[in-house]
């Protein structure tokens, strides 16, 4: 029988023996390689954060901006048909008995051949009373509006004053009038289409 001495060591249990999970003699950035810290996850979603709101302000100014574009757009056709109707209106209502045709030639090129027409059928009959009197006429537009104007049409309402002589008046008469002017819009240009006292 054989007894150990104070020099012997006793076999270790299976239940005495521990694995080590990690080997000590390995660095710490390889030992945390296996599961991503704290701080790298809030990284990762705070680039998502930041990517989604990216995409969401860019979406939001691209819409702004197609809104400017349209607002500028709706802007500059109310803006030249404004100054187109104020130009037709004053030379509608100005006229001199000894140069009529010149006043219509101005308005052909202004206006659309359906008013063209509407004109010339109303200088058969005006037109020849001017002359008898002596009759002319000074416009002025003192106020005007848009009321509405798209791509292909305005209507304007312009507030005109009027001063008219001949020789059958002792001195000149002014008349004030509302006019309700529509314009067609061809090849970017507005042209006087019709014209309504209102």
């Amino acid at each position: 029988m054989t007894i150990a001495t104070e020099h012997e060591t006793a076999a270790p249990t299976p239940a005495d023996t521990v694995e080590p999970t990690e080997s000590p003699d390995l660095p710490a950035a390889v030992r945390r390689h296996h599961r991503p810290s704290r701080t790298t996850t809030a990284l990762t979603a705070l680039a998502v954060v930041l990517a989604l709101l990216a995409a969401g302000l860019l979406l939001g100014w691209r819409h702004s901006a197609k809104q400017v574009d349209a607002m500028r757009h709706q802007e500059a056709l109310r803006s030249t048909a404004l100054a187109a109707a104020q130009t037709y209106a004053v030379d509608l209502t100005t006229y001199d008995y000894a140069q009529l045709a010149a006043q219509q030639a101005k308005l052909a090129g202004e206006s659309t051949a359906a008013f063209q027409a509407t004109f010339a059928n109303s200088m058969k009959t005006l037109g020849p009373i001017f002359q008898q009197l002596h009759a002319t006429a000074t416009g002025k537009v003192v106020d005007v509006a848009v009321v509405d104007a798209t791509d292909k049409q305005a209507t304007v309402i312009a507030f005109v004053d009027q001063t008219a002589s001949s020789k059958q008046m002792t001195k000149p008469e002014a008349q004030s009038s509302r006019v309700k002017l529509t314009l067609v819009r061809k090849a970017g240009a507005w042209l006087l289409d019709r014209v309504d006292l209102v």
